[in-house]
């Protein structure tokens, strides 16, 4: 039996580090930037100027985890022709390490299924997989079953309807249909406010396309 505290800690939102590259799953394509630590170490090593770069995103969508890997990249190059660097990284909040619970296998955590409507009902995003799953633990303690997941749906359900007012749903409307937005200056205002607070969210694959959070879904 797994310890469930151990594992309530594995499953933090905050951002991978140091010893946690077992973790890390690669999303350069679906992301629609290839290369990206790459391309900015390369900016680094070829300038004669002090570069700034900035990485965007929305919340929860892996971009302190990329700068670890810039770190990484610059500290230690795969090629052993590029300079090392020393690089200094300034951190707003200290995180708690999650490899005590190392030794958990997601059959310990999990029901059979349970992660798998999890992953969905998230629309594949790791911050909030992560937060359910920590609520869930605290609601039913291990495993992680059907009850559990009933309690996340009901609490993200209830908390991003708070998010929908009547004018958004229109627009909630045309991206459950089609998964596409009209741009215009009449609902670029309205797009930004449902993407920041991520009741619609934005996939890159080969082309831009958007979906509701599944938290939303039943409104619409």
């Amino acid at each position: 039996m797994a310890d469930i505290r151990a594992v309530y800690r594995q499953f933090s939102p905050a951002p991978l580090g140091a010893g946690q590259e077992n973790l890390y799953v690669d999303l350069d394509d679906v992301r629609g930037n290839a290369g990206l630590v790459r391309r900015m170490a390369e900016k680094i090593r070829l300038s004669d100027e002090p570069v700034y770069q900035v990485i965007t995103g929305y919340r929860g969508s892996g971009k302190s985890t990329e700068l670890w890997r810039l770190t990484r990249e610059l500290t230690e190059p795969q090629d052993q022709d590029h300079q090392k660097y020393e690089v200094v990284t300034l951190r707003a909040v200290e995180v708690l390490d999650p490899a005590e619970a190392a030794g958990a296998k997601l059959a310990d955590v999990f029901e059979v299924g349970v992660l798998r409507e999890l992953i969905l009902f998230t629309g594949g995003q790791p911050t909030e997989l992560m937060t359910m799953t920590r609520e869930a633990i605290v609601a039913e303690g291990l495993p992680v079953g059907t009850a559990g997941l009933a309690r996340c749906r009901k609490e993200a359900e209830r908390g991003y309807a708070r998010n929908v007012l009547e004018e958004h749903k229109p627009l909630l409307k045309r991206v459950a249909e089609t998964g596409q937005v009209p741009r215009s200056t009449d609902t670029e205002p309205v797009l930004r406010d449902l993407l920041a607070s991520r009741t619609v969210l934005l996939y890159r694959n080969d082309e831009e396309w958007y979906d509701l959070n599944p938290a939303v879904r039943h409104l619409v």
